[in-house]
Protein backbone atom coordinates (compact mmCIF):
# COMPACT_ATOMS: atom_id res chain seq x y z
CA UNK A 1 0.00 0.00 0.00
CA UNK A 2 0.90 3.33 -0.69
CA UNK A 3 -0.13 7.01 -1.23
CA UNK A 4 0.68 8.77 -4.70
CA UNK A 5 2.33 11.91 -2.41
CA UNK A 6 4.91 10.12 -0.52
CA UNK A 7 6.92 10.62 -2.70
CA UNK A 8 8.42 11.41 -6.43
CA UNK A 9 7.74 8.45 -8.76
CA UNK A 10 5.74 6.54 -5.72
CA UNK A 11 3.48 5.00 -8.16
CA UNK A 12 6.34 3.82 -10.50
CA UNK A 13 8.43 2.61 -7.57
CA UNK A 14 5.83 0.22 -6.63
CA UNK A 15 4.82 -0.47 -9.70
CA UNK A 16 8.49 -1.57 -10.58
CA UNK A 17 8.96 -3.49 -7.42
CA UNK A 18 5.22 -5.31 -7.75
CA UNK A 19 6.48 -6.37 -11.30
CA UNK A 20 9.82 -7.52 -9.92
CA UNK A 21 8.21 -10.09 -7.10
CA UNK A 22 5.95 -10.95 -9.68
CA UNK A 23 9.00 -12.78 -11.68
CA UNK A 24 10.12 -14.73 -8.76
CA UNK A 25 6.22 -15.74 -8.00
CA UNK A 26 5.10 -13.51 -5.14
CA UNK A 27 1.65 -12.01 -6.19
CA UNK A 28 1.05 -8.34 -4.87
CA UNK A 29 -2.39 -6.46 -4.92
CA UNK A 30 -1.29 -2.84 -5.51
CA UNK A 31 -3.26 -0.93 -3.31
CA UNK A 32 -2.72 3.26 -3.72
CA UNK A 33 -4.99 4.73 -1.01
CA UNK A 34 -5.86 8.26 0.61
CA UNK A 35 -2.88 9.17 2.81
CA UNK A 36 -5.37 9.59 5.58
CA UNK A 37 -6.47 5.79 5.04
CA UNK A 38 -2.81 5.21 4.70
CA UNK A 39 -1.68 6.68 7.77
CA UNK A 40 -4.41 4.87 9.69
CA UNK A 41 -3.67 1.55 8.55
CA UNK A 42 0.31 2.47 8.79
CA UNK A 43 -0.41 2.93 12.60
CA UNK A 44 -2.12 0.47 13.39
CA UNK A 45 -0.46 -2.05 10.99
CA UNK A 46 -2.78 -2.62 9.26
CA UNK A 47 -0.97 -3.93 6.05
CA UNK A 48 1.51 -6.83 4.46
CA UNK A 49 3.84 -4.50 2.57
CA UNK A 50 3.75 -0.61 2.70
CA UNK A 51 5.84 1.94 0.72
CA UNK A 52 7.03 4.84 2.32
CA UNK A 53 9.87 7.19 2.16
CA UNK A 54 12.05 8.45 4.75
CA UNK A 55 13.96 11.64 4.14
CA UNK A 56 16.60 12.94 6.92
CA UNK A 57 15.77 16.70 6.88
CA UNK A 58 18.16 17.35 9.82
CA UNK A 59 21.11 15.98 8.59
CA UNK A 60 21.11 13.47 11.81
CA UNK A 61 20.66 9.54 12.00
CA UNK A 62 18.26 10.42 14.96
CA UNK A 63 15.65 11.93 12.82
CA UNK A 64 14.69 8.66 11.44
CA UNK A 65 16.68 5.56 12.79
CA UNK A 66 16.19 6.83 16.29
CA UNK A 67 12.45 7.95 15.71
CA UNK A 68 11.25 5.46 13.63
CA UNK A 69 12.73 2.03 14.36
CA UNK A 70 12.59 1.90 18.54
CA UNK A 71 10.26 -0.60 20.08
CA UNK A 72 8.40 2.12 21.42
CA UNK A 73 7.60 3.93 18.31
CA UNK A 74 6.01 0.48 16.92
CA UNK A 75 5.93 1.44 13.26
CA UNK A 76 6.79 -1.66 11.82
CA UNK A 77 6.16 -4.55 13.96
CA UNK A 78 9.41 -4.59 14.46
CA UNK A 79 10.77 -4.79 18.34
CA UNK A 80 14.60 -5.22 19.27
CA UNK A 81 15.58 -4.60 22.74
CA UNK A 82 19.18 -4.04 22.08
CA UNK A 83 18.64 -2.23 19.01
CA UNK A 84 16.63 0.21 21.71
CA UNK A 85 19.88 0.14 24.17
CA UNK A 86 22.13 1.21 21.15
CA UNK A 87 19.74 3.66 19.77
CA UNK A 88 19.29 5.30 23.24
CA UNK A 89 22.75 5.74 24.28
CA UNK A 90 23.21 7.42 20.37
CA UNK A 91 20.68 9.59 20.70
CA UNK A 92 22.88 10.64 24.38
CA UNK A 93 26.27 10.33 22.78
CA UNK A 94 27.40 14.15 22.36
CA UNK A 95 30.90 12.78 20.63
CA UNK A 96 30.29 12.95 16.93
CA UNK A 97 32.69 9.61 16.27
CA UNK A 98 30.79 7.86 19.03
CA UNK A 99 27.53 9.07 17.28
CA UNK A 100 28.52 8.01 14.42
CA UNK A 101 29.72 4.69 15.36
CA UNK A 102 26.48 3.50 17.21
CA UNK A 103 24.20 4.70 14.71
CA UNK A 104 26.32 2.46 11.95
CA UNK A 105 25.84 -0.14 14.36
CA UNK A 106 21.93 0.74 14.85
CA UNK A 107 21.64 -0.15 10.73
CA UNK A 108 23.73 -2.58 10.49
CA UNK A 109 21.37 -4.53 13.04
CA UNK A 110 18.36 -3.32 10.76
CA UNK A 111 19.67 -4.68 7.63
CA UNK A 112 20.69 -7.99 9.07
CA UNK A 113 17.38 -8.03 10.78
CA UNK A 114 15.45 -7.49 7.19
CA UNK A 115 13.02 -4.80 8.98
CA UNK A 116 12.17 -3.26 5.22
CA UNK A 117 13.65 -3.04 1.74
CA UNK A 118 15.99 0.08 1.04
CA UNK A 119 15.08 0.27 -2.82
CA UNK A 120 15.86 3.76 -4.23
CA UNK A 121 17.75 7.20 -2.43
CA UNK A 122 15.99 10.39 -2.87
CA UNK A 123 18.64 12.96 -4.36
CA UNK A 124 17.33 16.36 -5.07
CA UNK A 125 18.67 17.66 -8.20
CA UNK A 126 19.58 20.87 -9.09
CA UNK A 127 19.39 23.03 -11.96
CA UNK A 128 21.63 26.49 -12.05
CA UNK A 129 21.56 29.61 -13.90
CA UNK A 130 25.13 31.46 -14.60
CA UNK A 131 23.66 34.74 -12.96
CA UNK A 132 22.98 33.48 -10.00
CA UNK A 133 25.22 33.32 -6.82
CA UNK A 134 25.23 32.23 -3.29
CA UNK A 135 23.72 28.65 -3.88
CA UNK A 136 25.46 25.48 -2.13
CA UNK A 137 23.65 22.48 -2.49
CA UNK A 138 22.80 20.53 1.07
CA UNK A 139 22.91 17.12 2.32
CA UNK A 140 19.97 17.32 3.80
CA UNK A 141 18.28 18.19 0.11
CA UNK A 142 17.49 21.35 1.63
CA UNK A 143 19.19 24.25 0.90
CA UNK A 144 19.21 27.41 2.34
CA UNK A 145 18.42 29.56 -0.29
CA UNK A 146 18.47 33.16 1.66
CA UNK A 147 21.58 34.00 0.21
CA UNK A 148 21.27 32.99 -3.65
CA UNK A 149 20.79 36.48 -5.66
CA UNK A 150 21.52 37.82 -8.58
CA UNK A 151 25.19 38.66 -9.42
Amino acid sequence: MWFDATGPLARELAQAMISAWSEIGVEVEPQSIEKAQWLERLNTLDWDMNLQTNTVTTGDAGFSVGRLYTSKANRLGYANPALDAVLAKADRAADEDERSRLYGDACKTLWDDAVGIFPATLVTAYGLRRDLAGFTPAANNQPELADVARR
